[in-house]
C-alpha cells in the first residue's frame, strides 16, 4: 500500500504538468489552456483527496489483518496448552479453529487482490482472465480444504489437512500477485511519463530560444524513464520464473526466497526512478519560472 500511495502522488505531479505540456498544440487556444490548467488542478486535488483516503485505508486493513493474526495465534497457543495437558479434544478443536480462520483470511486475501485485478487498467482483459484464473484456482483449493478440515475427526486427518494447506503456498501466490499488481501499476506510470517525455522536447525549444538551459534535465528525464522501464521489465521477467517455480512441490524454497526478494528490489529501484522523475519535472518548472517569472513557455 506503501508503494500504491508514493505512484498515486507521483502520478498527481505529471498529470498536473501534462496541460502545460499539451497547450503547445497549434489549435489550442489560450481559454482552452486554461480550462486545461483548471481541470488539471481540479486533478490533483482530487488526487491529494485519495491519497488521504488511501492512507486511512491502509492503516485500517493494517490493522485488521494483525488483529486477526493475533486471534489465529492465540486460538494456535491455546490448542498446543490443551495438548501439553492431555486434552486431546480441546486441542482439536482449537487447530480446527486455527487452520479454518487462516483458510477463511487466504481467500479474503485472493478476493481482494483480484478485485484489484480487476480495477487495474494497465492489465490487458486476456492478462486480467489469465490472473483471476490462477486466483479463482487457488480459492477453489482452499474451499476444498476447508471442506477436509471441517469433516477432520482426528488429530491424524488435522495433520493432513494442515500439510495440504501448507503445500497449497497461499501466501507466496498471494504476495506474487500483489506484485504483478504494483508492476502494472508502474508500467502504466511509466507509459504516462513516455508520452510526457516527446513533449518536453518542445519545452526544450522553447526555453533554449528563450536562453534557458534545461537540457540536462530532460536528458536526465529520460535516463530515468528507462531507467525505470528496465528495471520493471526484469521484474516481470522474474515474476514469470517464480511463477514456474512455485508450480513444483519440490521447488526450493531458498531459491523461490531469492527470486521474491529481487522481484521487490526492482519494483523498489523502478519506483525510485519515477519518484526521480517527478523531482525532475519539478525542477524543470522551477528553473523556467525563476528565470522568466511570466514566462508563457510551459503555457502557451
Amino acid at each position: 500500500m506503501k508503494k500504491t500511495i508514493a505512484l498515486v502522488i507521483i502520478g498527481m505531479f505529471v498529470l498536473s504538468l501534462v496541460p502545460f505540456v499539451l497547450a503547445d498544440e497549434a489549435n489550442a487556444t489560450q481559454k482552452q489552456g486554461r480550462e486545461e490548467i483548471a481541470a488539471a488542478r481540479k486533478a490533483v486535488n482530487e488526487s491529494r483527496e485519495r491519497v488521504k483516503e488511501l492512507r486511512e485505508e491502509r492503516k485500517e486493513a493494517y490493522q485488521e489483518r494483525k488483529d486477526k493474526r493475533s486471534e489465529r495465534l492465540e486460538i494456535l497457543k491455546e490448542g498446543r496448552q490443551a495438548k501439553r495437558v492431555g486434552k486431546t479434544n480441546e486441542s482439536a478443536e482449537k487447530f480446527k479453529s486455527y487452520l479454518l480462520k487462516t483458510a477463511e483470511q487466504w481467500i479474503y486475501e485472493l478476493n481482494e487482490i483480484k478485485s484489484k485485478v480487476q480495477a487495474t487498467e494497465e492489465f490487458t482483459e486476456q492478462q486480467k482472465s489469465e490472473i483471476i484464473s490462477k486466483i479463482d484456482s487457488q480459492i477453489s483449493s482452499l474451499n476444498s480444504i476447508k471442506s477436509q478440515i471441517e469433516a477432520a475427526a482426528t488429530m491424524e486427518q488435522i495433520k493432513t489437512a494442515a500439510k495440504s494447506l501448507r503445500e497449497l503456498r497461499v501466501d507466496s501466490f498471494r504476495k506474487v500477485f500483489s506484485l504483478r499488481v504494483l508492476s502494472a501499476r508502474i508500467q502504466g506510470h511509466i507509459n504516462r511519463a513516455n508520452v510526457l517525455e516527446k513533449r518536453l522536447e518542445v519545452i526544450l525549444q522553447k526555453a533554449k530560444e528563450k536562453g534557458i538551459d534545461i537540457n540536462a534535465e530532460v536528458t536526465s528525464f529520460k535516463e530515468k524513464i528507462t531507467l525505470a522501464e528496465d528495471k520493471n521489465k526484469q521484474s516481470q521477467s522474474k515474476l514469470i520464473q517464480v511463477f514456474d517455480l512455485m508450480k513444483s512441490p519440490s521447488a526450493d524454497k531458498e531459491q523461490l526466497k531469492t527470486l521474491m526478494n529481487e522481484v521487490r528490489q526492482l519494483l523498489k529501484e523502478a519506483g525510485s526512478a519515477l519518484k526521480d522523475v517527478h523531482n525532475i519535472l519539478k525542477s524543470i518548472v522551477i528553473k523556467i519560472k525563476a528565470a522568466e517569472p511570466k514566462s508563457t513557455i510551459l503555457e502557451e
